[in-house]
Protein backbone atom coordinates (compact mmCIF):
# COMPACT_ATOMS: atom_id res chain seq x y z
CA UNK A 1 0.00 0.00 0.00
CA UNK A 2 1.48 3.34 -1.09
CA UNK A 3 0.41 6.90 0.13
CA UNK A 4 2.88 9.78 -0.82
CA UNK A 5 3.13 13.11 0.38
CA UNK A 6 4.70 15.77 -1.75
CA UNK A 7 5.51 19.62 -0.45
CA UNK A 8 6.45 22.58 -2.38
CA UNK A 9 6.39 26.26 -2.39
CA UNK A 10 2.69 25.86 -3.64
CA UNK A 11 1.92 23.84 -0.65
CA UNK A 12 0.68 19.59 0.08
CA UNK A 13 0.29 17.24 -2.49
CA UNK A 14 -1.09 13.21 -1.78
CA UNK A 15 -1.23 10.34 -3.64
CA UNK A 16 0.92 11.73 -6.68
CA UNK A 17 1.06 9.20 -9.65
CA UNK A 18 4.40 6.82 -9.37
CA UNK A 19 4.50 8.02 -12.99
CA UNK A 20 5.21 11.46 -12.01
CA UNK A 21 8.11 10.55 -9.29
CA UNK A 22 11.25 11.05 -11.23
CA UNK A 23 10.40 14.69 -12.12
CA UNK A 24 9.58 15.77 -8.89
CA UNK A 25 13.07 14.65 -7.45
CA UNK A 26 14.75 16.89 -10.01
CA UNK A 27 13.15 19.86 -7.83
CA UNK A 28 15.76 20.59 -5.14
CA UNK A 29 12.88 23.09 -3.27
CA UNK A 30 10.40 20.34 -2.88
CA UNK A 31 10.15 17.31 -0.50
CA UNK A 32 8.61 13.81 -1.31
CA UNK A 33 7.86 11.13 0.70
CA UNK A 34 6.58 7.76 0.26
CA UNK A 35 5.40 5.21 2.74
CA UNK A 36 4.85 2.05 1.35
CA UNK A 37 3.19 -0.83 3.61
CA UNK A 38 3.60 -4.64 3.17
CA UNK A 39 4.87 -4.23 -0.47
CA UNK A 40 4.12 -5.95 -3.39
CA UNK A 41 6.92 -6.92 -5.53
CA UNK A 42 5.55 -4.28 -8.46
CA UNK A 43 5.95 -1.34 -5.67
CA UNK A 44 9.27 -2.87 -4.16
CA UNK A 45 10.13 -2.20 -8.22
CA UNK A 46 10.37 1.21 -7.92
CA UNK A 47 12.75 1.47 -5.48
CA UNK A 48 14.93 0.39 -8.06
CA UNK A 49 13.25 1.95 -11.38
CA UNK A 50 12.11 4.99 -9.79
CA UNK A 51 15.31 5.59 -7.39
CA UNK A 52 18.03 3.48 -8.58
CA UNK A 53 18.70 1.88 -4.82
CA UNK A 54 21.56 -0.31 -4.06
CA UNK A 55 20.15 -3.99 -4.37
CA UNK A 56 21.41 -4.87 -1.17
CA UNK A 57 19.44 -2.00 0.62
CA UNK A 58 16.33 -3.56 -1.15
CA UNK A 59 17.19 -6.45 -0.17
CA UNK A 60 17.02 -5.93 3.40
CA UNK A 61 13.54 -4.39 2.57
CA UNK A 62 12.29 -7.54 1.41
CA UNK A 63 14.20 -9.81 4.48
CA UNK A 64 13.44 -8.12 7.15
CA UNK A 65 14.53 -9.27 10.72
CA UNK A 66 17.72 -7.33 10.11
CA UNK A 67 19.86 -5.33 13.57
CA UNK A 68 19.01 -1.20 13.55
CA UNK A 69 21.63 0.55 11.47
CA UNK A 70 22.98 3.58 9.29
CA UNK A 71 24.62 3.12 5.99
CA UNK A 72 25.89 5.24 3.94
CA UNK A 73 25.52 5.46 0.07
CA UNK A 74 26.88 8.53 -0.53
CA UNK A 75 23.55 9.45 -2.77
CA UNK A 76 21.23 8.70 0.13
CA UNK A 77 21.06 7.24 3.06
CA UNK A 78 19.58 3.91 4.25
CA UNK A 79 18.73 3.45 8.24
CA UNK A 80 16.78 0.73 9.46
CA UNK A 81 14.90 1.42 12.62
CA UNK A 82 12.41 -0.82 14.86
CA UNK A 83 9.42 0.34 16.30
CA UNK A 84 7.35 -1.54 19.14
CA UNK A 85 4.11 -2.72 19.95
CA UNK A 86 2.31 -3.97 22.92
CA UNK A 87 -0.88 -6.28 22.53
CA UNK A 88 -2.71 -7.57 25.83
CA UNK A 89 -0.70 -8.31 28.85
CA UNK A 90 2.30 -6.10 29.06
CA UNK A 91 4.47 -8.68 31.02
CA UNK A 92 4.48 -11.11 28.19
CA UNK A 93 7.55 -11.14 25.90
CA UNK A 94 5.16 -12.85 23.15
CA UNK A 95 3.11 -9.68 23.24
CA UNK A 96 5.66 -7.02 22.36
CA UNK A 97 6.06 -6.68 18.61
CA UNK A 98 9.57 -5.49 16.87
CA UNK A 99 8.11 -3.59 13.76
CA UNK A 100 11.14 -2.93 11.29
CA UNK A 101 11.25 0.34 9.53
CA UNK A 102 13.36 0.95 6.78
CA UNK A 103 13.50 4.11 5.81
CA UNK A 104 15.78 5.65 2.57
CA UNK A 105 17.07 9.29 3.09
CA UNK A 106 18.08 11.49 0.09
CA UNK A 107 18.50 15.16 -0.39
CA UNK A 108 14.73 15.87 -1.05
CA UNK A 109 13.18 12.82 -0.13
CA UNK A 110 12.51 10.46 2.33
CA UNK A 111 11.10 6.70 1.74
CA UNK A 112 9.57 4.45 4.75
CA UNK A 113 9.37 0.81 3.55
CA UNK A 114 7.92 -1.53 6.57
CA UNK A 115 6.13 -5.04 6.23
CA UNK A 116 3.21 -4.31 9.44
CA UNK A 117 1.41 -1.66 10.21
CA UNK A 118 3.30 0.82 12.19
CA UNK A 119 1.07 2.90 14.26
CA UNK A 120 3.96 5.60 14.95
CA UNK A 121 3.86 5.85 10.99
CA UNK A 122 0.26 6.84 10.98
CA UNK A 123 0.77 9.32 13.69
CA UNK A 124 3.59 11.23 11.94
CA UNK A 125 1.58 10.89 8.44
CA UNK A 126 -1.24 12.57 10.87
CA UNK A 127 0.61 15.20 12.00
CA UNK A 128 1.33 16.11 8.10
CA UNK A 129 -1.75 16.15 7.17
CA UNK A 130 -2.59 18.61 9.89
CA UNK A 131 -0.07 20.64 9.47
CA UNK A 132 1.32 20.99 6.02
CA UNK A 133 4.72 23.17 7.68
CA UNK A 134 6.47 19.92 9.40
CA UNK A 135 7.25 19.04 4.93
CA UNK A 136 8.65 21.96 4.49
CA UNK A 137 11.99 21.99 6.87
CA UNK A 138 13.75 19.11 5.17
CA UNK A 139 14.27 15.43 4.93
CA UNK A 140 16.17 15.81 8.09
CA UNK A 141 14.00 17.10 10.17
CA UNK A 142 11.30 14.27 8.97
CA UNK A 143 13.93 11.71 9.62
CA UNK A 144 14.14 13.15 13.14
CA UNK A 145 10.32 13.91 14.01
CA UNK A 146 9.87 9.75 12.89
CA UNK A 147 12.80 8.39 15.01
CA UNK A 148 12.01 11.29 17.64
CA UNK A 149 8.05 9.52 17.64
CA UNK A 150 9.33 6.01 17.90
CA UNK A 151 11.57 7.01 20.74
CA UNK A 152 8.65 8.27 22.74
CA UNK A 153 6.74 5.43 21.93
CA UNK A 154 9.00 3.34 23.00
CA UNK A 155 9.00 5.28 26.85
CA UNK A 156 5.52 4.66 27.03
CA UNK A 157 5.93 0.99 26.71
CA UNK A 158 8.69 0.73 29.19
CA UNK A 159 6.75 2.75 31.44
CA UNK A 160 4.03 0.54 31.45
CA UNK A 161 6.74 -2.50 31.65
CA UNK A 162 7.70 -0.81 34.91
CA UNK A 163 4.33 -0.33 36.43
CA UNK A 164 3.83 -3.60 35.90
CA UNK A 165 6.75 -5.28 37.73
CA UNK A 166 5.92 -2.64 40.82
CA UNK A 167 2.48 -4.56 40.40
CA UNK A 168 4.43 -7.76 40.57
CA UNK A 169 6.87 -7.22 42.96
CA UNK A 170 3.72 -6.27 45.63
CA UNK A 171 2.58 -9.61 44.60
CA UNK A 172 5.67 -11.12 45.86
CA UNK A 173 4.88 -9.16 48.93
CA UNK A 174 1.68 -10.39 48.82
CA UNK A 175 2.91 -14.64 48.52
CA UNK A 176 0.33 -14.56 45.14
CA UNK A 177 0.61 -17.10 43.04
CA UNK A 178 2.18 -17.26 39.86
CA UNK A 179 4.57 -14.31 40.73
CA UNK A 180 7.83 -16.47 39.46
CA UNK A 181 6.47 -17.16 35.87
CA UNK A 182 5.37 -13.53 35.16
CA UNK A 183 9.23 -12.66 36.46
CA UNK A 184 10.56 -15.33 34.46
CA UNK A 185 8.37 -13.61 31.29
CA UNK A 186 9.62 -10.42 32.32
CA UNK A 187 13.38 -11.15 32.21
CA UNK A 188 12.56 -12.28 28.48
CA UNK A 189 10.86 -9.12 27.57
CA UNK A 190 13.73 -6.80 29.08
CA UNK A 191 16.49 -8.80 27.17
CA UNK A 192 13.90 -8.25 23.85
CA UNK A 193 13.55 -4.61 24.67
CA UNK A 194 17.57 -4.27 25.32
CA UNK A 195 17.95 -6.08 21.87
CA UNK A 196 16.33 -3.09 19.63
CA UNK A 197 16.85 -0.16 22.11
CA UNK A 198 20.80 -0.94 22.68
CA UNK A 199 21.32 -0.59 18.57
CA UNK A 200 19.51 2.16 18.09
CA UNK A 201 21.15 4.30 20.41
CA UNK A 202 24.54 3.07 18.34
CA UNK A 203 22.50 4.18 15.12
CA UNK A 204 21.88 7.56 16.68
CA UNK A 205 25.27 8.06 18.18
CA UNK A 206 26.88 7.66 14.50
CA UNK A 207 24.03 10.41 13.17
CA UNK A 208 26.02 12.63 15.81
CA UNK A 209 29.61 12.18 15.27
CA UNK A 210 29.35 11.38 11.42
CA UNK A 211 28.85 14.24 8.80
CA UNK A 212 26.37 12.57 6.82
CA UNK A 213 25.75 14.83 3.83
CA UNK A 214 21.94 15.03 4.15
CA UNK A 215 21.73 15.62 8.35
CA UNK A 216 22.32 19.40 8.64
CA UNK A 217 24.26 20.40 11.44
CA UNK A 218 21.34 22.49 12.99
CA UNK A 219 19.53 19.08 13.41
CA UNK A 220 22.44 16.97 15.14
CA UNK A 221 21.09 18.27 18.36
CA UNK A 222 17.80 17.36 18.14
CA UNK A 223 19.21 13.84 17.13
CA UNK A 224 21.27 14.23 20.14
CA UNK A 225 18.39 14.21 22.42
CA UNK A 226 16.93 11.43 21.15
CA UNK A 227 20.22 9.57 21.65
CA UNK A 228 19.72 10.89 25.35
CA UNK A 229 16.30 9.39 25.61
CA UNK A 230 17.61 5.92 24.74
CA UNK A 231 20.50 5.87 27.38
CA UNK A 232 17.83 6.68 29.33
CA UNK A 233 16.02 3.29 28.45
CA UNK A 234 19.21 1.31 28.46
CA UNK A 235 19.99 2.36 31.97
CA UNK A 236 16.52 1.72 33.31
CA UNK A 237 16.76 -1.44 31.21
CA UNK A 238 19.32 -2.11 33.40
CA UNK A 239 17.95 -0.97 36.82
CA UNK A 240 15.25 -3.19 36.08
CA UNK A 241 17.25 -6.12 35.64
CA UNK A 242 19.00 -6.09 38.57
CA UNK A 243 15.57 -5.62 40.12
CA UNK A 244 13.94 -8.46 38.96
CA UNK A 245 17.26 -10.42 40.42
CA UNK A 246 16.61 -8.78 43.47
CA UNK A 247 12.78 -9.72 43.86
CA UNK A 248 13.93 -13.79 42.47
CA UNK A 249 16.10 -13.41 45.47
CA UNK A 250 13.42 -11.98 47.83
CA UNK A 251 10.81 -14.83 46.04
CA UNK A 252 13.23 -17.76 46.79
CA UNK A 253 14.04 -16.48 50.49
CA UNK A 254 10.23 -16.58 50.92
CA UNK A 255 9.33 -19.98 49.91
CA UNK A 256 13.00 -20.94 51.49
CA UNK A 257 11.30 -19.69 54.61
CA UNK A 258 8.35 -21.43 54.69
CA UNK A 259 9.92 -24.84 53.78
CA UNK A 260 11.75 -23.75 57.05
CA UNK A 261 8.27 -22.94 59.04
CA UNK A 262 6.82 -26.14 57.66
CA UNK A 263 9.77 -28.66 58.36
CA UNK A 264 9.88 -26.36 62.16
CA UNK A 265 6.45 -27.71 62.51
CA UNK A 266 6.95 -31.29 61.54
CA UNK A 267 9.83 -31.24 63.92
CA UNK A 268 8.07 -30.20 66.93
CA UNK A 269 5.25 -32.41 66.02
CA UNK A 270 7.93 -35.62 66.28
CA UNK A 271 9.31 -34.40 69.26
CA UNK A 272 5.87 -34.22 70.49
CA UNK A 273 5.45 -37.54 69.78
CA UNK A 274 8.68 -39.27 70.25
CA UNK A 275 7.98 -39.63 74.64
CA UNK A 276 4.72 -40.70 74.10
CA UNK A 277 5.56 -43.65 71.28
CA UNK A 278 8.37 -44.54 73.47
CA UNK A 279 6.10 -44.97 76.50
CA UNK A 280 2.69 -46.59 74.62
CA UNK A 281 5.00 -49.00 72.78
CA UNK A 282 7.17 -49.82 76.16
CA UNK A 283 4.60 -52.36 77.46
CA UNK A 284 2.29 -51.87 74.63
CA UNK A 285 -1.41 -50.69 75.19
CA UNK A 286 -3.64 -54.16 74.60
CA UNK A 287 -3.43 -55.01 78.21
CA UNK A 288 -5.41 -54.41 81.04
CA UNK A 289 -3.49 -53.00 83.57
CA UNK A 290 -0.15 -50.80 82.92
CA UNK A 291 2.59 -51.92 83.73
CA UNK A 292 1.17 -55.36 83.53
CA UNK A 293 2.80 -55.73 87.06
CA UNK A 294 0.57 -53.76 88.72
CA UNK A 295 -2.55 -54.05 89.54
CA UNK A 296 -3.76 -50.78 90.04
CA UNK A 297 -6.88 -50.53 87.83
CA UNK A 298 -6.72 -46.90 87.35
CA UNK A 299 -2.78 -47.30 85.68
CA UNK A 300 -4.05 -46.56 82.08
CA UNK A 301 -5.88 -43.03 83.23
CA UNK A 302 -2.75 -42.63 85.24
CA UNK A 303 -0.42 -43.19 81.88
CA UNK A 304 -2.68 -41.05 79.75
CA UNK A 305 -2.69 -38.00 81.89
CA UNK A 306 1.40 -38.72 82.64
CA UNK A 307 1.41 -38.30 78.51
CA UNK A 308 -0.90 -35.40 78.10
CA UNK A 309 1.09 -33.76 80.54
CA UNK A 310 4.60 -34.16 78.82
CA UNK A 311 2.66 -33.11 75.34
CA UNK A 312 1.58 -30.15 77.18
CA UNK A 313 4.88 -29.41 78.71
CA UNK A 314 6.44 -29.69 75.96
CA UNK A 315 4.11 -27.05 74.02
CA UNK A 316 5.14 -24.58 76.53
CA UNK A 317 8.74 -25.56 76.12
CA UNK A 318 8.37 -24.73 72.28
CA UNK A 319 6.08 -21.75 73.13
CA UNK A 320 8.96 -19.89 75.42
CA UNK A 321 11.55 -20.74 72.90
CA UNK A 322 9.20 -19.28 70.34
CA UNK A 323 9.41 -22.15 68.12
CA UNK A 324 5.95 -22.44 67.49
Amino acid sequence: MLQVFWSDSSGVKQQIPSEEWKALLLDPKGLLWVDIENPTEDELDLLSDVYEFHPLSIEDCIFPNHRPKIDDYEEYLFVIFHSMAIKGDVYSQENLDILELNIYLGPNYIVTVHEDPIPVIRQVKTKCSMNNSLLCKGTDFLLHLIIDTVVDDETRIFDRIEDKLDEIEDEIIADKGGALEKINEFKGLLSKFRKVSGPQRDVLRMMMSHSFSFISTHQVIYFKDIHDHLISINENTTLMKEMIASMMESYYSMISKKLNDVMKILTVVTIIFLPLNLITGFYGMNLQYLPPESQWEYSNVFIILFMLLIAVTLVLFFRKKKWI
